[in-house]
C-alpha cells in the first residue's frame, strides 16, 4: 500500500463539467486563509447575465418563476445525496461554502461545495472538493443530476453534435434547449476544455433528466476538487458551430479557472489537454513521404499510385471559410476528425486547417487510366505529389498558431492586432515582429510562456480575450486563447538567449519560474540596509543586484560591494508603455546597462586601442594595463571593437582586457 500523502484536488464547475484536479497541499474543506464566513442567507441571488438563482442548502439549483428547471446539479457520492450541514457564505454574499453531513456509504470521505454568484459574464461557478480521510483507497462515483420542468428539446454541444453520451476530443459543454412550453431561455452547462483528458459520461432520462457522472480514486489523505459552471443564455438564432462557439465562448472552463485564487488554480489540472493525445502537426505522421506521384492510402497497406484533379476544393472551419487552390493542397487527413464531411487538410507551405471539406468533381486517376470519383467524407489519407509550390514557411507571414487540436493558421503582421495580456507584475504588450514563441505553461494552469528574440520570457495570462489575426486564407478571423496550444513567428530560429545591454538601454531581470524581462527602472534611489548602515545607490552606479539569502548583493561599476535588505517592498519597473511593480521577493538578479561613456574617455580609449598594435612592446603593455582599469564601464565599447578590429596583436590584447573584468 503506499504511504499515505496530502495532496487537493479541485473540481471547478462551470455549469456541470468536472475534472479530476491532483496536487499536493492541504485539504481544502473550510475557508480560505484569511476568508471571513459568516453563516449564509439562503435565496435568490441574481448573477451578472441577468439570471436568477435560488441556491439551496444542498447547493443545488431550486426553481425560480418560468425557469425551465426543478433542480439542477444535485450532488450524490455513491448513490447517495449530499446533505449539506450549517452552509456558510463569504462577507460580500456572493459565494456559499457548504460542507456535508457524514457519508454513510462512503466513510472518511469530507466533502464541501463552493458556488459563486458571478458578476462576468453571468452563471454560477461550483468548485466541488472531495478529501479522503481514511486509510484505504476509495472508489467514488460522483453524479450531477438535473431535472426540468417538463420535457426540453433537446441538447448540443459546441460543435453542434446531438445528444451525445460521450464528449467527443473537440468538445466540452452542453447547451440545453427549452421544450414548447418551457422558458424561452436555454441552459449552458460547461463541462471540460477542447482536448481535456477527462470529461463526464452524459445520461438522458425520457428528456426531463441530464445526469453528469464522474469516477475518482482518491488515495489515503488525497483531495480530489472539480470545477463546473451553469448559465442560463438566449437561445442562439442560428445553430451553426460560429453561433454556437459563440454562445459558450463566455463560459470557458479557462476562464473559471482563472477567477480562482492562485492556489486553488495552481492545482486545477482539468483546464489543459493531454500532452499525448495532441495532434502531430507534421506531414510525416500521414506516414507517406510525398514522391514523384499522389498516393491514396487506404488503411495500414493500401497504396495507389496516380494523379488526384478536382474543380473546386474549400473548408468551412471554425475560425472561417475559405476556397483554396487545389494546386496549394499537400496531403488530405480524413483519419482523425469526425463527422462525414471533415478532414485535415495539410497546405504546402506548412499551414494545417480542419473542418468541414467541400471537393467538386474530386477524381483520381490511377496509373493505368482508370478514374476513381472520391467522395471526400470517405477519403483515408490522399497525399499529394512533390510539388513547385512547398516551402518551409507560409510566404508574407509573421507567425504560425498552432490549435489544441492540430491546426496550424499563418498570419500577417498587417491586421493582426499586438501580443497583450496580464503578467504577475503588470500588463504585456509586445508586437509579433519581438515575439520568438508562445507556448502553454505545464507551470501555469492557465498560462502561455512568451519568449522575446532578445531573450525575454515571461508567463501571461489571455483570460477570456481572444487573438485577432489577419491570414492570407481566411481573411480576418479570431481565435480564443484558450483554443491556442502556442505560437511559433518567423524570427524563432533566432539563437538570441540574452538580452544585450547597451549603453543607456534597460536593465536585465530575472525573476521567479525562470522569467526574464528587460526595462527601466522608475526609481531614483535605491537603499540598502547592512549591518554597517545604510548606503544609497543611482541606477546608474549600479552594475547588478543579486539575491544573496534574505537579502541582496550589489556591485557597483566602481567595483564596490554592499549587501543586505533593499529598502523598497516593490520596486516600478517600466516595460514598455506599461508600468509594473516588482516585489523584491520575485527577483532573482538585475544586470544594469552601462552607463554611457562620455567623449573624453572614448577618446583616451580610441588612443589605448591604438597603441595595442604599437611597435614598442612596453607601449602595448602600457595601454593594456590602462584599458583594463577602465573597468566593465569599458566592456560594451571593448567587445565592438574587438568585432571590427582585424590587427592580430590588437585582439589578443583586447582578449586579455576582456579576459580580466567580471561578467
Amino acid at each position: 500500500m503506499r504511504a499515505p500523502r496530502q495532496a487537493w484536488i479541485i473540481l471547478v464547475a462551470i455549469g456541470v463539467a468536472a475534472t479530476v484536479v491532483r496536487a499536493y497541499g492541504e485539504p481544502v474543506v473550510s475557508g480560505l486563509p484569511g476568508e471571513e464566513l459568516l453563516p449564509a442567507a439562503m435565496g435568490v441571488r441574481s448573477c451578472g447575465g441577468g439570471g436568477a438563482w435560488n441556491v439551496e442548502r444542498n447547493g443545488a439549483i431550486g426553481r425560480v418563476g418560468s425557469s425551465m428547471i426543478n433542480s439542477g446539479l444535485v450532488l450524490s457520492i455513491n448513490g447517495e445525496k449530499f446533505a449539506g450541514f450549517q452552509p456558510l457564505m463569504t462577507s460580500d454574499g456572493a459565494e456559499f461554502v457548504i460542507r456535508g453531513r457524514p457519508l454513510a456509504a462512503s466513510p472518511g470521505l469530507t466533502v464541501q461545495r463552493r458556488i459563486l454568484v458571478r458578476d462576468e459574464p453571468g452563471g454560477l461557478r461550483y468548485l466541488e472538493t472531495l478529501v479522503n480521510g481514511s486509510a484505504n483507497t476509495l472508489i467514488i462515483d460522483m453524479a450531477l443530476a438535473s431535472n426540468f420542468s417538463g420535457n426540453f428539446k433537446t441538447f448540443l454541444t459546441e460543435r453542434g453534435t446531438s445528444e451525445p453520451v460521450i464528449f467527443g476530443d473537440r468538445e466540452s459543454g452542453l447547451l440545453v434547449l427549452p421544450g414548447a412550453s418551457q422558458s424561452t431561455r436555454a441552459f449552458l452547462f460547461q463541462l471540460g476544455v477542447p482536448g481535456g483528458s477527462i470529461k463526464p459520461t452524459i445520461s438522458s432520462q425520457n428528456r426531463y433528466g441530464l445526469t453528469f457522472c464522474y469516477r475518482i480514486e482518491l488515495d489515503p489523505g488525497e483531495t480530489a476538487s472539480i470545477v463546473h459552471v451553469v448559465a442560463q443564455t438566449t437561445i442562439p438564432t442560428r445553430f451553426d458551430r460560429r453561433d454556437l462557439a459563440a454562445t459558450f465562448e463566455p463560459y470557458r472552463l479557462s476562464n473559471a479557472i482563472e477567477s480562482l485564487p492562485p492556489g486553488l488554480r495552481r492545482s486545477v489540472i482539468n483546464g489543459g489537454v493531454k500532452s499525448e493525445e495532441r495532434v502531430s502537426l507534421s506531414l510525416a505522421s500521414l506516414g507517406i513521404e510525398p514522391g514523384p506521384r499522389d498516393v491514396l492510402a487506404m488503411g495500414e497497406a493500401t497504396r495507389i499510385a496516380g494523379t488526384a484533379e478536382c474543380d473546386e476544393f474549400g473548408i468551412s472551419a471554425d475560425y472561417g471559410e475559405a476556397v483554396i487552390p487545389f494546386e496549394r493542397i499537400a496531403a488530405i487527413d480524413g483519419r482523425s476528425v469526425r463527422g462525414d464531411t471533415e478532414a485535415r487538410v495539410f497546405l504546402r507551405d506548412g499551414q494545417v486547417f480542419s473542418g468541414r471539406v467541400f471537393a467538386g468533381n474530386l477524381r483520381f486517376t490511377r496509373v493505368n487510366g482508370e478514374v476513381m470519383e472520391l467522395n471526400v467524407g470517405e477519403i483515408d489519407r490522399l497525399v499529394l505529389a512533390e510539388g513547385g509550390e512547398d516551402r518551409d514557411w507560409p510566404e508574407g507571414a509573421v507567425g504560425l498558431v498552432e490549435t489544441h487540436w492540430g491546426d496550424r493558421i499563418a498570419f500577417g503582421s498587417d491586421g493582426s492586432t499586438p501580443l497583450s495580456g496580464v503578467t504577475a507584475w503588470g500588463k504585456l504588450r509586445v508586437p509579433w515582429d519581438a515575439v520568438r514563441t508562445v507556448k502553454r505553461d505545464r507551470h501555469a494552469a492557465m498560462g502561455h510562456r512568451v519568449n522575446t528574440v532578445r531573450g525575454g520570457s515571461c508567463i501571461v495570462f489571455f483570460g477570456s480575450s481572444s487573438l485577432s489575426l489577419s491570414t492570407p486564407v481566411f481573411g480576418a478571423t479570431s481565435l480564443a486563447w484558450s483554443r491556442v496550444r502556442g505560437v511559433v513567428t518567423h524570427s524563432h530560429s533566432t539563437n538570441a538567449t540574452y538580452a544585450p545591454l547597451m549603453p543607456g538601454g534597460g536593465a536585465f531581470l530575472e525573476l521567479g519560474g525562470d522569467q526574464r524581462v528587460t526595462g527601466v527602472w522608475e526609481w531614483d534611489r535605491l537603499s540598502v540596509r547592512g549591518k554597517a548602515g545604510t548606503l544609497d545607490f543611482a541606477p546608474a552606479e549600479i552594475r547588478t543586484l543579486e539575491r544573496s539569502g534574505e537579502g541582496f548583493r550589489l556591485e557597483t561599476w566602481d567595483g564596490s560591494i554592499a549587501v543586505g535588505r533593499t529598502g523598497r517592498l516593490e520596486l516600478p519597473l517600466a516595460v514598455g508603455d506599461e508600468e509594473w511593480q516588482i516585489p523584491a521577493n520575485d527577483i532573482v538578479s538585475v544586470s544594469f546597462p552601462p552607463p554611457p561613456l562620455g567623449e573624453a574617455a572614448r577618446a583616451g580609449m580610441d588612443r589605448l586601442i591604438e597603441q595595442l598594435g604599437d611597435e614598442a612592446w612596453a607601449v602595448r603593455e602600457r595601454a593594456t594595463r590602462e584599458l583594463a582599469a577602465f573597468g566593465n564601464l569599458a566592456r560594451p565599447y571593448l567587445e565592438a571593437e574587438r568585432n571590427r578590429n582585424e590587427d592580430p596583436e590588437v585582439l589578443r590584447r583586447l582578449d586579455r582586457v576582456l579576459a580580466t573584468l567580471q561578467k
